[in-house]
């Protein structure tokens, strides 16, 4: 509860924001509205994906990308954009108010374009392919042991999956 207060998702005790619609039910899913927002999809679960929730919310100033935990989204809403939670448990995605699809490093990537000074810094990676190779080696390394990270760290650590 205390990281999604700090993160721009809805719930009881806010209001839905735009671009996002309550899923019939009443178990406060959420649906998503492409077009509308730019979505980055994390594990709530996982202390290092919940942390790094949380910076990237503060530097949104904007707030240019909604941010929600996967485990919000019923799978039914994920399914016609080819996506599974099984998906969203390995790694982060961006869905772009175009429907894009991007994850992983690519999500990553695509999040940090959008923020100035860190566009430069995604220009330079796509520049320069040994970069780019190496930020995808240090993400795979991450997301692998992201549970190890996060107990090592004292966040709240999330299972292998």
């Amino acid at each position: 509860m205390g990281a999604q207060s700090e993160l721009r998702t809805c719930g009881a005790r806010e209001p839905l924001t735009e671009g996002l619609s309550e899923c019939s039910g009443g178990r406060g899913e959420l649906s998503l509205k492409i077009g509308t927002a730019d979505y980055l999809l994390f594990d709530g679960a996982c202390g290092v994906c919940a942390a790094f929730a949380r910076w990237a919310s503060r530097q949104d100033r904007r707030g240019r990308v909604i941010l929600l935990p996967y485990q919000e989204i019923p799978a039914e809403a994920l399914a016609p954009l080819g996506l599974t939670p099984q998906h969203c448990a390995r790694r982060l995605y961006i869905i772009t108010r175009r429907g894009r699809i991007l994850g992983g490093v690519f999500g990553l990537n695509a999040f940090f374009f959008q923020l100035f000074p860190w566009r430069l810094l995604v220009c330079l990676i796509y520049a320069m392919p040994p970069l780019l190779l190496l930020e995808m080696a240090i993400y795979a390394l991450v997301a692998r042991h992201r549970h190890r990270l996060s107990r090592w760290l004292g966040l709240s650590a999330c299972r292998p999956t």
